[in-house]
């Protein structure tokens, strides 16, 4: 018990100083990985400015003191609530090794800066990717199974960013090797990351199957030949498993979709439309190590210009479902759940379904208004009508229909 308290403590102490948390591969000091000239971008959270100092970024002595090291730094901002732009990516292109900042976990209607990082990490390709938290670690989740090197402080005061830009370029202390007492780490046992690959139909449906059986409730349970027609949607699905690398069972799966946003054919809505992960093997990293490559995968995609936790089309789930117990988790990935903030923030949805046959007042149409199938050659006017709705509410994509529209109310004009 007296190891545990000890441990407890000696996590508590090292919260409150700058510290390398983790660093595997060896990627540190970065004057080892940088030669005259090379750029390092450094991104850093749009946060409200030190009211002693407010016409300065509060990164700025970051900045500064990682120029006292290495001369050529880019400082670009990031706003949380835009995310990672066109215009970061540029930047990350531009340079040799990025060093992203996370100044604490998602604030209220705020994207999670660990997502962020996620996608500017996918764009760095082989390029050096330093994590800056300034912050209790603890509170954005597993990061050493996500990145490579991981700088902890315990806020962005100015003498805290000298810390870190001194633990990026400076060799470390060398400690004396502890003789008695728990090594801490070895007394913590984090979420490890899973190898996450693409699903295959032919392999990976009926386990799939079996797994979604198991997960869902019976009102959510599908038909197997339904549940394939769903997630077999060419160039416009991708979908990914985590598999025991003993026995090779599916342990998790998650389903995504691209959807255009209007008819011009460009921009793109990406949708994470389920995310499960087998009971037995729950809190152990499997659903976040899907929820972070389905992300980054999107991320990537060319037009995709908005992530959606549920689907528009096809439409399994608009959204978690009402009571979901994994809404907490998800919230503390930076999705939004309060519904107060327009489409894409939690609001209630449902659809209501009514076969054309039972429709109750067939007899009662207005005037001038006919109820009828809609003809072929009415597709583009619907359409329309469709797109015009979409755009204004801004909370479903625009989707190409496969099939017939069944009926339509139509006036003279």
């Amino acid at each position: 018990m007296q190891a545990v308290y000890a441990a407890a403590a000696s996590l508590s102490m090292e919260a409150k100083r700058g510290r390398v948390v983790h660093d595997s591969p060896s990627q540190l000091p970065l004057s080892k990985l940088l030669a005259e000239g090379d750029l390092v971008l450094l991104l850093t959270p749009g946060v409200a400015p030190n009211p002693a100092n407010i016409s300065m970024d509060p990164f700025e002595p970051l900045g500064r003191a990682m120029a006292a090291h290495h001369p050529w730094i880019r400082h670009v901002p990031y706003l949380p609530r835009n995310g990672i732009t066109d215009t970061h990516i540029v930047h990350i292109n531009l340079a040799k090794l990025v060093v992203f900042v996370i100044s604490g976990p998602p604030r209220h209607g705020q994207m999670s800066q660990v997502v962020l990082a996620e996608m500017s990490r996918s764009h760095c390709e082989h390029r050096p990717h330093i994590i800056v938290a300034c912050c209790d670690i603890r509170e954005l989740g597993p990061l050493e199974t996500s990145f490579t090197t991981v700088i902890q402080l315990p806020s962005y005061s100015p003498i805290e960013l000298e810390t870190a830009a001194n633990l990026l370029f400076q060799e470390p202390e060398r400690s004396p090797t502890a003789t008695t007492g728990p090594v801490v780490r070895n007394l913590i046992t984090a979420p490890k990351s899973w190898f996450v690959d693409n699903w295959d139909e032919n392999r990976d449906e009926a386990a799939v199957y079996g797994l979604w059986c198991q997960c869902f409730p019976a009102p959510f349970r599908l038909h197997r030949f339904l549940l394939r027609s769903l997630l077999r949607r060419d160039g416009y699905a991708m979908h990914y498993i985590v598999r025991d690398p003993g026995t090779l069972e599916v342990l998790g799966f998650c389903a995504t979709y691209t959807t255009y946003v209007d008819s011009g054919g460009e921009r793109l809505i990406g949708s994470m439309a389920a995310l499960v992960v087998r009971p037995s093997y729950r809190q152990r990293g499997v659903g976040l190590s899907l929820h972070l490559h389905a992300l980054r995968q999107l991320a990537k995609t060319r037009g995709v210009c908005r992530l959606q936790l549920g689907s528009t089309f096809p439409r399994i789930f608009t959204g978690l479902p009402s009571g979901s117990p994994s809404e907490d988790w998800f919230k503390r990935r930076g999705w939004r759940m309060d519904g107060r903030g327009g489409p894409g923030t939690g609001q209630e949805a449902c659809d209501w379904l009514l076969k054309f046959d039972d429709w109750p007042a067939m007899n009662l149409v207005p005037n001038g208004l006919v109820f009828r199938q809609c003809d072929i050659s009415e597709f583009g006017r619907v359409l329309g009508v469709v797109e015009r709705e979409s755009r204004r509410k801004d909370n479903v994509g625009f989707q190409t229909l496969e099939a017939p529209l069944r009926t339509i109310f139509r006036g003279p004009g």
